[in-house]
Parts: C-alpha cells; sequence; structure tokens
C-alpha cells in the first residue's frame, strides 16, 4: 500500500461496512488537504456511480472480489475518466470490515505519449514477428512446390539426356533436343516463380554469362513450335546485321522474357503469324543495348488496358479474348526481369491487327569471342540462285536476307503458281525452297509439277515444313525431294544443307550430335560400390542407367529404413541420398548412418534433391552428407560427383594413422579397438582382455556352424552367422575377416552354393592368422603402442 501512495500517486479511500469513509490516504509529494473534508460523510456522495453497484459491493466479502468501475472525479480536477479499483478490507484483528477505492493519478501528456510510444513499439514488434513469420511460411511453401516440380522434370530431362546419348536419326534427335530444351525452359519458369518473391525484397540476383544469341533464339522458337503449328501460326525470327553472334547476359532470365512474350503471343493468335526481330546498338561505357520486338497478328490489346496490362495479376478482359487462364503474372515477371537487367519494356497494339512488345536491355560483348564461320569461300555460291516459293511475306523476307548475306541470288514466289511461271520463263535455278502449305498446290503437288520441267527434273527441292507436318520419307522419295527443314528454319541448319548440296565433296552436312558421351571405362579408373536411395521410380531409372553407362553396378532402395538394412549387409563407398523419402527421410537416415559407423568406415554420402532455396546446398553439406545435387541431375554433375568420392575415399585412406603394408596386410590396433568399445582407462584393461577371449570363443564357434552348415547347404544359418562375425570383426579392428564376412552373406542370401563354397576357403586361412593375432594380443595387453597384423 506505501508504494502504491507514496511511489505511485494513488490516493486509497476507506470506507466501513455502512459505506461511510472513515479514512484517506494520500502521499506527501501532492497532497490534497480539502479530501479530509469528506471524512465520515457517505461514500455514494464522492462516487455516485458506486449506487448502480450496491450488489457488487456486498458480495465482494463472500467471495473475496474486486469491483472495477469509471467515473470522472471533480474534486481530484480530473478531465477524463478513470478507472477505480475496490477491494475488500479487514483491519489487522479482523473485527472491523470495510471497503478501500483505489484512485490513480490522472495521467500527465508526457506520461500518455510514453505509453503511446509504448504500444506503437509493441505493435511494431508484433507486425515484425507476423512479417517474418509469413516469409518463413512462403519460403517453405515455395521449396515444396519447386520440389513437387522438380521430382518429375527429374525424369523428363534425366532421360531425355540419356536417349541423346543413343543412336538416332536426325529427326529424332531434333525432336528429343526439342524436349529436352523444353524441360530446362520449365525449369527456368520455376525458378523464375521463386524469383518473384526475391524480386518483391529486392534479392533477385543477376548471373552474367557468354552465350551465342542466335541460339538461344531459335530454342526459345523451338519451344513453341509444335503450338504454333497446331494453330497454323507461322514462325520467324530475324537478327538484323551487325547483330554480335556472342553476348554476355542474364541467359535464363533473357529466355524467360522470351518465352512469357511469345506464350502470351500464341495465346492470344488464331492465325497469321509471330515475328521476332533482334537489333543491337552501341551504349554508353562500352556496353551495348539489345532491342527485341516480338510482333503477332493476334486480336490486339484494348487501348485502356495497356497501360495496366504489366501489374501483377491483370488480365485483360473483353469479348474477343475470352478467359485464357493464367495467374496474369506472367507480364508483371517480365517487366521485372527486364528493368533487372537494365532495360524497359513497352506495347503497342491495336484491336483485331496485333500486338507488338518490345523491350531493351544492357549487354557486353567479350572482346575474344569464338566466331562462328559462317562466310564460306566466295567460290561455293558463286553465281547460286534460289527460288523461295512461301506464301508467307515475312517469311520469304527473311529467307531471302538470309541468301543475300552469304552471296545467293533468291526471287520469291508466294505460291505454286507464281513459282511455275517463274521457272518457266527461267532455267538458270540450283535449288527451290518450298513451302509444304500453301494456298492452292502444296508443298508436295508443287514439287510434282516441277519434275516434269525439262530443266529442272535433277534440281534438288528442299521442303519447309512445320514440327507437326514432317512427312514421311517414302513421300519425299516419291515426290523427289532431296531434303526437308523444319520451321522457323535455323540458320546453321541451312547453311549446312546448302553447303552440302553445293559442296558435298568438300564438306559434310553437320551432324546435330550430342557432344555428351558416357565413359563406359570410368568405373575401372574410379571403382566405387554405391547404393542409391530413391523412391522415384523414373528417377531410380535414370540413375541407374547413367551408372551403368559407366562402367558401375549400383544398388536401389526407396527409404531410409532399406538403405540402413543395406549397409549391415554389404559395405557402400557411396550413397545418393533422396532427401524426401516416405518413412526415414534421407537427412535422418544420413545422422544414423553417422552415428552407427566410425568416421573411415561410413559411405561418402550426396544429397539428392529438388530443393532449390538459397542455403539449401550449405545446410546439406554441413549436416552429416558430403556433397549435394539439385534435381533435375545433369549427367555431367553426377560424373564429377562420382569424382569427388573417389577424391575423398583416396584422401581418407591416406590419413589412416596405420597403413596396410604392401602385402595387403590387415591391421589389429589396440588404440582402434579402445575407441570403438569405450574402454580407454587404464583400470578398462580386464573388460578388453575379456572383450577379445569373447571374440575368440564366439568366432570359434560361429566358424563351426559355418562349416557345418556348408555341408547340409542350410544357407540361412550361413548367412546369420556371417552376419554376427561382419559386426564383432569390426569391433576389433579385423576389417580384412569382416570384409570376407560381408562377401560371405550375399551368396548365402542368394543360395549360391558354389560361391559361398569359395569364400569360406579363403576365410579358413584368414581365420587362423586373425586368431594368432588376437592371442598374441592378449598375451602382451599393457604394450599400448604394439600393433599386430596377419597377412593372408
Amino acid at each position: 500500500m506505501h508504494f502504491l501512495v507514496e511511489e505511485e500517486g494513488y490516493i486509497v479511500f476507506f470506507a466501513d461496512e455502512t459505506m461511510t469513509i472513515r479514512r484517506i490516504e494520500q502521499g506527501e509529494k501532492k497532497r490534497r488537504d480539502h479530501l479530509n473534508g469528506f471524512l465520515s460523510r457517505p461514500l455514494f456522495e464522492l462516487f455516485p456511480e458506486l449506487t448502480s453497484h450496491k450488489k457488487s459491493l456486498a458480495s465482494l466479502f463472500s467471495v473475496n472480489n474486486h469491483l472495477v468501475f469509471h467515473t470522472r472525479l471533480s474534486i481530484l480536477e480530473h478531465q477524463e475518466k478513470i478507472k477505480i479499483t475496490v477491494l475488500p478490507y479487514q483491519d489487522a484483528s479482523g473485527a472491523q470490515k470495510g471497503i478501500l477505492l483505489l484512485v490513480p493519478p490522472e495521467e500527465t501528456p508526457q506520461k500518455k505519449l510514453l505509453q503511446q510510444l509504448q504500444q506503437e513499439r509493441l505493435a511494431k514488434q508484433k507486425a515484425r514477428k507476423a512479417t517474418i513469420q509469413a516469409r518463413r511460411a512462403s519460403t517453405r511453401f515455395l521449396a515444396n512446390i519447386s520440389h513437387e516440380i522438380r521430382t518429375p522434370m527429374n525424369g523428363v530431362i534425366g532421360m531425355t539426356s540419356l536417349l541423346l546419348a543413343t543412336q538416332q536419326t536426325p529427326e529424332q534427335r531434333e525432336y528429343a533436343e526439342i524436349i529436352r530444351t523444353s524441360g530446362e525452359a520449365l525449369l527456368h519458369v520455376i525458378n523464375d516463380i521463386l524469383d518473384y518473391a526475391k524480386i518483391e525484397s529486392d534479392h533477385l540476383k543477376v548471373y552474367q554469362e557468354p552465350f551465342v544469341l542466335r541460339t538461344c533464339v531459335e530454342e526459345c522458337l523451338d519451344m513453341f513450335a509444335a503450338r504454333a503449328a497446331q494453330k497454323n501460326i507461322e514462325l520467324a525470327y530475324s537478327l538484323v546485321f551487325p547483330c554480335p553472334e556472342t553476348i554476355i547476359t542474364d541467359r535464363a532470365k533473357l529466355v524467360q522474357i522470351l518465352n512469357n512474350l511469345l506464350s502470351n503471343a500464341i495465346k492470344f493468335t488464331e492465325t497469321g503469324e509471330i515475328v521476332i526481330t533482334v537489333r543491337c546498338q552501341p551504349h554508353h561505357a562500352g556496353h551495348s543495348r539489345l532491342f527485341i520486338e516480338v510482333q503477332d497478328s493476334g486480336i490486339g490489346i484494348p487501348r485502356y488496358a495497356q497501360n495496366r496490362i504489366f501489374e501483377a495479376f491483370e488480365q485483360v478482359q473483353s469479348s474477343q479474348r475470352g478467359h485464357q487462364g493464367g495467374t496474369g503474372l506472367g507480364l508483371a515477371i517480365t517487366q521485372r526481369l527486364v528493368l533487372l537487367l537494365g532495360g524497359s519494356i513497352s506495347v503497342q497494339s491495336q484491336l483485331g491487327k496485333g500486338s507488338t512488345f518490345s523491350f531493351n536491355i544492357l549487354i557486353d560483348c567479350p572482346e575474344t569471342a569464338d566466331k562462328k564461320i559462317d562466310i564460306l569461300p566466295s567460290s561455293l555460291f558463286l553465281n547460286k540462285r534460289i527460288l523461295v516459293v512461301d506464301d508467307n511475306a515475312t517469311n520469304r523476307r527473311i529467307l531471302q536476307a538470309q541468301l543475300e548475306a552469304w552471296g545467293i541470288t533468291s526471287v520469291a514466289a508466294q505460291d505454286g503458281a507464281q513459282a511455275l511461271k517463274i521457272l518457266h520463263n527461267e532455267s538458270n535455278f540450283d535449288l527451290t525452297l518450298l513451302d509444304m502449305k500453301m494456298p492452292g498446290l502444296d508443298g508436295l503437288e508443287l514439287a510434282e509439277k516441277i519434275r516434269t520441267l525439262q530443266h529442272y527434273q535433277k534440281m534438288p527441292l528442299v521442303l519447309l515444313t512445320s514440327v507437326d507436318g514432317v512427312v514421311d520419307k517414302r513421300l519425299l522419295r516419291q515426290y523427289d525431294i532431296s531434303h526437308y527443314l523444319i520451321k522457323p528454319v535455323k540458320k546453321s541448319q541451312m547453311l549446312d544443307l546448302l553447303t552440302a548440296l553445293f559442296a558435298p565433296v568438300t564438306r559434310d552436312v553437320k551432324q546435330h550430335v550430342d557432344e555428351m558421351t558416357l565413359d563406359a571405362t570410368m568405373s575401372e579408373r574410379h571403382p566405387l560400390r554405391i547404393l542409391v536411395a530413391e523412391d522415384n521410380q523414373v528417377n531410380q531409372q535414370f540413375m541407374q542407367n547413367v551408372l551403368h553407362k559407366l562402367g558401375y553396378t549400383p544398388e536401389c532402395v526407396k527409404n531410409g529404413e532399406l538403405v540402413l538394412h543395406a549397409l549391415e549387409q554389404e559395405h557402400y563407398d557411396l550413397i545418393f541420398m533422396d532427401i524426401q523419402m516416405p518413412g526415414l527421410d534421407g537427412v535422418e537416415t544420413a545422422r544414423k548412418i553417422n552415428q552407427q559407423y566410425p568416421r573411415d568406415n561410413r559411405p561418402y554420402i550426396i544429397a539428392l534433391t529438388a530443393h532449390a532455396m538459397p542455403g539449401d546446398r550449405e545446410k546439406f553439406t554441413k549436416s552429416d552428407m558430403q556433397g549435394y545435387l539439385s534435381k533435375p541431375v545433369t549427367i555431367d554433375e553426377l560424373v564429377q560427383a562420382l569424382k569427388n568420392c573417389c577424391s575423398a575415399k583416396n584422401n581418407r585412406f591416406a590419413k589412416k594413422s596405420t597403413a596396410v603394408t604392401a602385402e595387403q596386410n590387415d591391421t589389429i590396433d589396440l588404440k582402434h579397438i579402445k575407441q570403438n568399445t569405450g574402454f580407454e582407462k587404464d583400470e578398462d584393461d580386464k573388460f578388453i582382455k575379456e572383450l577379445l577371449e569373447t571374440f575368440l570363443d564366439e568366432t570359434g564357434e560361429l566358424w563351426e556352424h559355418i562349416v557345418s552348415a556348408l555341408a547340409k547347404r542350410n544357407f540361412a544359418q550361413i548367412y546369420g552367422a556371417a552376419h554376427t562375425i561382419k559386426s564383432s570383426s569390426q569391433m576389433i579392428g579385423a576389417n580384412r575377416f569382416a570384409k570376407f564376412a560381408t562377401d560371405l552373406a550375399k551368396p548365402a542370401h542368394e543360395g549360391d552354393y558354389a560361391t559361398v563354397k569359395k569364400i569360406v576357403q579363403e576365410m579358413r586361412e584368414e581365420k587362423k592368422s586373425l586368431f594368432a593375432a588376437v592371442q598374441t594380443l592378449i598375451a602382451s595387453f599393457r604394450k599400448y603402442d604394439a600393433v599386430f597384423t596377419t597377412k593372408r
């Protein structure tokens, strides 16, 4: 009470059972003497609000409760209502009962400000905590989504890589390359969705790398070629001279920008064409600026919507466009990526005529870039004339521009009738490019008519067809067509074909063969026993196939429990460990392995994960795993991981304190036994001696069981005995004998009598040497530094 009155400034009124004020206590710092005039006066006179709480006041003594009410006390010059607390009261003897009222001091402006600041500070802390929790939840959500998509994509890209390593026709290889490129682009889409969150927090990074500009554009068009062909849309592109061959920027982000714009163009174009035009201009400080346009002949965008089309979650709704689906994030992400690459993006559109999205980005050009030699000796194409037949004016223009860049004269025709008229009038064409789909005469029909012309019965004919319109090769032979190219025609393919046709002796047609090769002798240079822990059947098959082609024979399991069981049966040098498996996951399995096996005898573990969030690599490698591969796993990454494992394995052997001799001796080290058993004190010597004696007794008995079971072909008994011998031998550091036991367990489990018998015969001599070494160790037990070796 003293603290409330003197320090906090409370005024306390004491009233008896008749509700008469008997005493008033107030602090010395701010006394109000006029309050003494209320002594012996009714409590309700000073606090009239209490009249409505008479029943509550009567119950205070029976339930030992308290009452709170609010009032404005004019006698205290309070400007606002204050909270008054009423409590039951008894004196020290307990004879007199009453109540006391606690009246707090009125808040000063300074105190109010402090309280307000405190409340604001607490509110900010709460909001910040909620923001952090929401961000963590968002990160977990994005990581899980990434994992669920990456896991099946691992199978798609992995199996396509294996397919590309097999013998294929050019057509099959073209399709397989498109599948792989499309799969990799989908991964970029996943990454960019993850990047959208980073964009909002300014955490998105730009990765500068050199790459071939033309190839980048062509691969983007390849991914949409099938969709465009289904809608009968022409795809074309043009790199306006002087565009550099190689540029330096963030390739993945440029691809995503182009993919988003191409996807929108195809979505809102029902017929006509989509054309990419690329230009480059010098910029300040040695940089260049790349200008790219994606033009379509689609339905267009209303003027009112053009200003907000780049906003997140915005979708243009109109009777023409209808509901096309999507999240409305594509163009928002595109704009953010363009800004990130130092550029800007805009759109020009007219309803019913189409749209043109134009963007520019800053790039660098490498000072010493490998230049592809497209300009061949002038004599190769000297005086060559080619007829280009295509109903699409853009295609004709682009093809003619490319041919002229190589020094070839070209003439264009917009349909079959015009082409036949030109060929009737001129007899000096060396080759004709025929579009497959044209009004009137199509490409095959035109080819048939050209062969009836006297001067062109042997002229090479090349058919240009969409990806879904590839004709059967028998038809090509039937119509005497030399070759076909898939649109949009790649510059490199056209050059290779023309070179082959015009100079077949001096240059062969370039084969688009995947340069990736699998070295079947790798397992001989880097021998490893490999276990693959992966619950996804497709991913498991991919890992098996790649490892088989490298000469390995991996074992596969689908969860952590089976990993631990496999390690009990066999020693493995390397485990590829999927992180998310049913039951015991990869992280927990790795932890158990490192607990159960000594450092020098545990496998090298590489995490396989579809997680792609920042910090995942560090998290896994700092835990119980030695490596990390993000799905989808590429073959190059897999091969490098195998080499890293072999290097670590060699370093581990090199650092062993007790070296294995040139004769392949097995070492029994007293220090090793003490570390393994935990009996490291002098007084523990007797326990170690008893352990070694028990080893001799039990192993001798188990050996007799093995010999007896072999005669009866009781493989189950052999398997059990071998498993026990392996564990006890590892305990005392008899690794050679433990290896024999491991080798024996597998054929015993499979019922392979011949192999079991062979291993038992080899183990017999090893057992004699081991037992002699153990007995010697027991006899000279207190020689702590003694090392006993046994020879085969």
